[in-house]
């Protein structure tokens, strides 16, 4: 008799030739995923289901983190289940993503930042970040930039907004869409990281919020000169 992993659970993603172009985004407590399958086939599913991708995620994590990956593709569900019309490309990065966010304090938050990265369509509502700066970002031409889901593909910073890639100069974000094969628009910075392990989105935020503080502070100086020489004036 099968047990339930005390420490995982497994978020999977499943697809059914009945089904063409959907694909199921769920999660199970069982070790095997295959029984979870067979349970789903027993349901009156004509054929049976078959893996596209699965990841582990710790189990008092695993609602929040299917919750974040229904919400992140909310714009593409069909009907009220967990189906959804999507390509394998563009979710199986996603959980690899995922595979690497376990330890995280506040999962929903964290992984829907994670999500919300790479899924740059369904980030569109919450207004438009400004483009990466590599020289902003403290990184200079030749710094090395590391694909977080194969380390054998590297690209080198040429200026600001380029890198090259097997002699070709790309902006990232064409580089990583071409790498992907995905057909929706994609933020990189979440799927690269430096040589030194310093992941890309990191080094992005950390920059726009040295720069939102920044504003802030000009913007404060900038008042309070003003009520000084409105005092003066009076």
């Amino acid at each position: 008799m099968e047990t339930k992993n005390e420490n995982y659970g497994l978020i999977y993603v499943l697809s059914n030739e009945c089904m063409p172009n959907l694909l199921k985004i769920g999660m199970t407590t069982r070790t095997d995923l295959k029984k979870r399958m067979d349970e789903l086939f027993s349901t009156g599913v004509p054929v049976n289901f078959k893996e596209v991708a699965s990841c582990r995620v710790p189990l008092e994590k695993l609602k929040e983190v299917e919750a974040a990956l229904h919400s992140a593709f909310q714009s593409h569900r069909k009907g009220t289940h967990e189906f959804f019309e999507i390509t394998p490309a563009e979710v199986i990065p996603i959980l690899k993503i995922l595979e690497k966010a376990y330890g995280l304090t506040d999962s929903k938050k964290e992984v829907q930042k994670v999500i919300d990265g790479v899924t740059e369509e369904d980030n569109i509502k919450h207004g438009k970040r400004p483009n990466m700066d590599f020289f902003e970002m403290g990184l200079s031409v030749g710094a090395v930039l590391i694909y977080n889901n194969d380390e054998a593909v590297r690209c080198s910073v040429t200026d600001r907004k380029k890198v090259e890639y097997e002699g070709k100069t790309y902006s990232l974000s064409n580089l990583t869409h071409q790498l992907l094969g995905t057909k929706h628009a994609v933020r990189p910075a979440p799927l690269w990281h430096t040589e030194d392990g310093r992941s890309l989105i990191q080094l992005y935020n950390e920059t726009l919020a040295a720069q939102l503080a920044a504003t802030d502070a000009a913007i404060a100086a900038a008042n309070a000169e003003y009520d000084q020489f409105k005092t003066e004036c009076k």
